[in-house]
C-alpha cells in the first residue's frame, strides 16, 4: 500500500510480472493479455475492498488524470493518453463496485478527493447546492445522454422528452402532455389504490415483515399506468410493464446497454425492454389519455405520426422515469419505515409528503442527470490551478444525489455534515430539495424549465401505496410486543 500509491503503480507491476510469466510461450499476445487483464484487476479489487485509503486513491487517479485530459483536444491524445482515458473506465468501475454499487457513495468519494467540480467521463461533474440548483434552472440546451453517453435506441425513442434539449419543441410537447393528461398533474385525495387485478394480495406486515419487492412494484407500475392513461390498465398490460424493474435499469448504462447485453443474466434485456414499450403503447394509443394527446396535438398543426411519436416518447418516460422513480421512492420509504415501525409509523402519519420528501432527500430516485455546456467557457476544478477550457457540447453531470446532502444547505445553523445526512422531515428548508429536476418550491409553482411533470403523481401515488401495505400502529405495537 505505501509503495503503490497509484493504479499506474499497479498497471507497471503487473505488465512486468506478465512479461516474465508469457515471453517464452507460443501464444504470447494472447498470454500477456489475459495475465495483465486478470492480475491487475485482482491486485485493484484487493486494494480497493481492503483499504478506504485504497479506494480514495483509486478516486484521486480518476479525477487528477481526467482533468489532465480535458486540458488536451481529444484529437491531440497520443497513445498514453488513449490508455490513461482507457483505465479511466476501469477504475471508475473498481471504485463504483467498492461502494457497493452506490452511486450516490461514488459521486461523493470523487468529491472528497478532488473537490466540488470534478473531471468525471469525458466531461465534469457538479455536486454543491448551489451550482446543481442553477443548472437545473438553467433553458440552456441539454442533449440525448445518460451519464456521457448517448441511449440505445432500444430503450428510447430519439427525441424522448426526458432528454430532450430545451426549446420550442420541448415546450411545445409538454404543454399537450399537461393537456391531455389530466392524472400526471391532479392530486386525488378521494381515490383508492389500484390493485393489479382481481388476485392481489398484499404479504401481511405484521411481524416485522416486510413486502417483497415485486408485490410494490406491481401496485406502482397499476398506479402509474392507471393515473397517467386515464383508464384501468389490463392485468397483462401491468404484469407486463412491471417487468421493466428488472430489465429497465439497464437503459441507465445507455449506449453501453448494447455491449454488455453478452453477459450472463443480462442477455435479452433490452429485447425485454423493446416488447414492454411496444406492449404499454399499443394500451396507451387506445387509452383515454392517449386519445386527448393526439387530439390535442392535432390542434397546434401535429400530424397523426408525429403526435404518435410523441406519444411514445411519454410512454418512455413513463417507464423509465414512472415506473423506475416512484417505485424506488415507495420502495425505499417503505422499507424506512419497516426497520422501526413504532416510531417511524407515527412520524409518517404526522406529516405523509414532508416524511416523503425527506426520503427523497437522502435517497434522491434519480441520483443525477446529464445537461450539455451551451457554450465555450472556463470551469474551476476542484485543485483550485488554472480554470480548465471547456467547449460546447461538453457533458456536465449534475449530481442531485449531494445537493441534497449539502452541508451549506440542510446542515443547520452550523452546516453541519452529520446532520445533512439525518433523516428529519421536521428540517425547515425541504423545499429546497432538488430530487424533482428543480428546486422543490419552484417545482410546486410550476416554475423552471424541465421540472418533472410527474411530481405530485409520483408522491399521491406513493402515499396511496404506503397507506394500503403498512401495518396500523397498533399491529406494529403488537408485533413489537410479541418480539
Amino acid at each position: 500500500q505505501s509503495t503503490f500509491q497509484t493504479p499506474l503503480h499497479l498497471i507497471l507491476l503487473t505488465t512486468f510480472i506478465a512479461i516474465i510469466m508469457c515471453g517464452g510461450k507460443s501464444r504470447a499476445s494472447w498470454c500477456f493479455t489475459i495475465t495483465l487483464v486478470t492480475l491487475t484487476f485482482l491486485v485493484a479489487i484487493l486494494g480497493l475492498f481492503m483499504f478506504d485509503e485504497g479506494r480514495m486513491m483509486a478516486s484521486r487517479y480518476y479525477t487528477s488524470t481526467g482533468e489532465q485530459l480535458l486540458r488536451i483536444p481529444e484529437e491531440q491524445w497520443t497513445p498514453m493518453h488513449k490508455l490513461i482515458s482507457a483505465s479511466r473506465t476501469f477504475v471508475m468501475l473498481f471504485v463504483f463496485i467498492s461502494t457497493g454499487a452506490d452511486r450516490r457513495a461514488m459521486f461523493e468519494g470523487f468529491r472528497d478527493s478532488y473537490g466540488p467540480v470534478y473531471p468525471f467521463q469525458k466531461g465534469y461533474a457538479i455536486t454543491s447546492h448551489k451550482d446543481v440548483a442553477a443548472a437545473l434552472q438553467d433553458p440552456s440546451s441539454r442533449g440525448p445522454y445518460i451519464g456521457a453517453r448517448q441511449f440505445s435506441s432500444k430503450c428510447f425513442t430519439e427525441d424522448v422528452l426526458i432528454f430532450q434539449s430545451n426549446g420550442k419543441e420541448h415546450a411545445e410537447t409538454r404543454e399537450v402532455i399537461m393537456k391531455a393528461f389530466h392524472g400526471m398533474n391532479k392530486v386525488r385525495k378521494d381515490e383508492e389504490v389500484v390493485l393489479p387485478g382481481s388476485s392481489f394480495s398484499k404479504e401481511s406486515t405484521q411481524g416485522g415483515g416486510k413486502i417483497p419487492p415485486e408485490k410494490i412494484q406491481l401496485l406502482v407500475t397499476a398506479n402509474i399506468l392507471t393515473r397517467v392513461f386515464g383508464e384501468t390498465a389490463p392485468v397483462d398490460v401491468i404484469e407486463h410493464a412491471a417487468q421493466y424493474f428488472t430489465s429497465g435499469g439497464l437503459c441507465a448504462a445507455g449506449t453501453v446497454a448494447e455491449y454488455l447485453e453478452p453477459l450472463p443474466k443480462i442477455g435479452g434485456s433490452l429485447e425485454k425492454v423493446q416488447n414492454i414499450r411496444e406492449h404499454v403503447f399499443s394500451f396507451a394509443r387506445n387509452s383515454i389519455g392517449g386519445k386527448a394527446m393526439i387530439e390535442e396535438g392535432s390542434k397546434i398543426g401535429w400530424s397523426p405520426e408525429q403526435s404518435e411519436k410523441a406519444l411514445q416518447s411519454v410512454v418512455d418516460g413513463v417507464l423509465f422515469a414512472g415506473l423506475l422513480g416512484t417505485g424506488q421512492l415507495t420502495g425505499q420509504t417503505f422499507d424506512r419505515i419497516m426497520d422501526a415501525p413504532q416510531s417511524q409509523i407515527p412520524l409518517y402519519k404526522k406529516d405523509k409528503l414532508r416524511y416523503l420528501k425527506e426520503s427523497a432527500r437522502l435517497q434522491p430516485p434519480v441520483t443525477s442527470v446529464t445537461h450539455t455546456v451551451a457554450e465555450d467557457k472556463k470551469v474551476s476544478m476542484g485543485n483550485g490551478l488554472e480554470p480548465v477550457a471547456v467547449a460546447k457540447g461538453t457533458t456536465v453531470q449534475v449530481i442531485i444525489a449531494t445537493a441534497n446532502s449539502d452541508p451549506a444547505v440542510f446542515g443547520g445553523k452550523y452546516r453541519s455534515k452529520k446532520y445533512a445526512e439525518t433523516f428529519d422531515p421536521s428540517r425547515e428548508n425541504l423545499d429546497k430539495i432538488v430530487s424533482w429536476n428543480g428546486v422543490e418550491m419552484s417545482v410546486q409553482s410550476r416554475e423552471g424549465p424541465r421540472w418533472c411533470l410527474g411530481h405530485d403523481l409520483s408522491l399521491d401515488v406513493a402515499t396511496k401505496i404506503l397507506d394500503y401495505i403498512l401495518p396500523t400502529e397498533e399491529e406494529a405495537a403488537a408485533a413489537a410486543a410479541a418480539a
